[in-house]
């Protein structure tokens, strides 16, 4: 018996288990920096693929923007006799603007499939890439996937002599190494011999566990606001520099907060009318055009076009309370369900997102200025429980966001059962999900009536049922979603002489 429960644990843990898909036979990153704006990255790989789950791994893809421009690509493929079989350059290169519908960008990718299988193979791309400006220098990590193993990859910096830089490595397992030459200094970091590892169940934990360095310049400048990483208050004072607010509120919209500060009973309801009004009047559309990655549009055209990215509207919420007199704070996030956690001693660009903070005398109020239907001081899954930077002139830190609470992560259903002679069902069933669970409003808000269809089928596993109605709602005072659903259920009871037998759990029946 112990035999077979020990292959039986087996038979489960083995797919679960790295396999070597693709070899990173070489890798070497160089990083040359030509002054506090201009740098230089060239990298060069040479793969060896296995199979057909390390193709993956030659396909080459980078992207450019108004500040970062792709200079060469060399790509060869050698077959398994070590012949040349195809060789590509940058004209070979498919060169497309791929954006989601709510984004405007300048960024293009930059795509080439060598559409070659003839396993196992060996391919070696080097690229140079040229920056015009630039807040921070690449991640290194160079088992940056699951079935892939490294053999040796170093990491370069070219820098004038006295250029000062802050960096971090993670995870042991790499030597680093300093040569002065005249006038410059060339700083190596060294990894050999990383086995590969089996996929991780969440992208946080993968890049949690591998070897790698980070790099933070001193110095830099972008838009033409010099800015400085020599701590987080520094780079807070330059993000507010670079994004002064300089554009008036019209006249209606004035008249309008006015009537708002004077229909709210106190402040923390002033906050909150003057949330809704924003969430009322704008929408979110990403807007990453040149320096507009990192500057917010004026506030004058949010208020006129009622449209901006999450800068753009968290200046423009800002604005909004000032007009009132509430004063707020942005705070700067790395946001994501499953992003990794901002590294509080290593002051850097870690960030994609931000929001504004309003701090009263008890609490804070957080207010999310991306989202039309998120209630005041609700943070999802998107900016909960992780490291973020509250922006303050002169004294900017790093402070934790507040985390789900299992006693407000509850889902309750209350149901009404209808059962006819042959043990079909009519069923109300009413949920309220509050904390960690209210996030499904952002889903469904965004879905079409069939994907709500699809989603709302994918919570009920009936063998035989239809759902006949169906409606969301917020209750705002207690930030809830409530999901009502009607349902018609066949053959939810069985018929055992002259009596009906439900399933111990309804919500789970189990299928004949």
């Amino acid at each position: 018996m112990r035999a077979l429960a020990t292959f039986l644990f087996c038979a489960f843990v083995l797919p679960l288990y790295a396999k070597t898909s693709a070899v990173l036979d070489s890798s070497v990153t160089r990083i040359t920096v030509k002054g506090v704006d201009k740098m230089s990255v060239t990298e060069f790989r040479r793969w060896e693929i296995r199979d057909k789950d390390g193709y993956r791994y030659c396909v080459f893809n980078d992207y450019e923007n108004a500040f970062r421009k792709v200079k060469s690509l060399r790509y060869t493929i050698y077959d398994a006799n070590g012949n040349r079989v195809k060789r590509f350059g940058l004209g070979d290169a498919m060169d497309v603007q791929f954006n989601a519908p709510y984004e405007v960008t300048d960024s293009r990718m930059l795509y080439l499939d060598p559409d070659y299988r003839g396993f196992p193979f060996s391919v070696e791309i080097e690229t140079v890439v040229v920056c015009d400006q630039f807040l921070d220098f690449p991640d290194w990590m160079p088992r940056y996937s699951y079935n892939m193993e490294v053999k040796f990859a170093t990491l370069e910096l070219e820098c004038p002599s006295g250029y000062r830089f802050r960096c971090k490595s993670f995870n042991g397992k790499i030597d680093s190494t300093t040569v002065q030459r005249s006038g410059e200094r060339t700083y190596v970091w060294t990894l050999r011999n990383l086995e590969a590892t089996g996929p991780y169940l969440h992208e946080s934990s993968f890049g949690k566990d591998q070897p790698r360095v980070s790099i933070s310049p001193f110095e830099f400048s972008m838009g033409g606001v010099k800015g400085s990483y020599s701590s987080w208050a520094e780079f807070g004072d330059w993000y507010l520099a670079l994004n002064k607010e300089q554009s008036p509120l019209s006249e209606k919209t004035k008249q309008d907060l006015r009537g708002i500060r004077q229909k709210s009973a106190d402040e923390r309801e002033l906050i909150r009318n003057v949330y809704k009004y924003m969430q009322q009047k704008t929408r979110y559309v990403s807007i990453q055009l040149g320096i507009g990655g990192f500057k917010a549009l004026p506030v004058e055209k949010v208020d006129r076009n009622g449209y901006g990215d999450c800068k753009a509207l968290s200046q423009y919420m800002h604005v909004l309370l000032t007009e009132v007199g509430v004063s707020s704070n942005y705070v700067l996030a790395k946001a994501g369900s499953d992003a990794s956690d901002v590294v509080a001693d290593f002051p850097s660009n870690q960030f994609n997102h931000i929001f504004v903070a309003v701090p009263l005398a008890a609490d804070t109020t957080w207010l999310e200025c991306t989202s039309q239907i998120t209630p005041a001081s609700y943070l999802g899954r998107f900016t909960d429980d992780r490291n973020v930077l509250w922006i303050a002139p002169g004294k900017s830190g790093i402070i934790r966001t507040p985390c789900f609470t299992a006693p407000e992560s509850v889902c309750k259903s209350a149901s009404v059962v209808r059962l006819d002679p042959e043990g079909n069902a009519v069923m109300t069933v009413s949920r309220r999900q509050g904390g960690f669970y209210f996030d499904e409003m952002a889903a469904y808000n965004s879905m079409s009536a069939s994907q709500q269809e699809r989603f709302n089928s994918s919570k009920f596993s009936y063998p035989d049922f239809v759902i006949g109605s169906f409606k969301y709602s917020v209750l705002g005072a207690d930030r809830l979603l409530a999901l009502d659903f009607g349902l018609k259920v066949n053959s939810l009871a069985r018929r055992a002489g002259d009596r009906l037998l439900l399933p111990l759990n309804i919500f789970q029946p189990v299928d004949g």
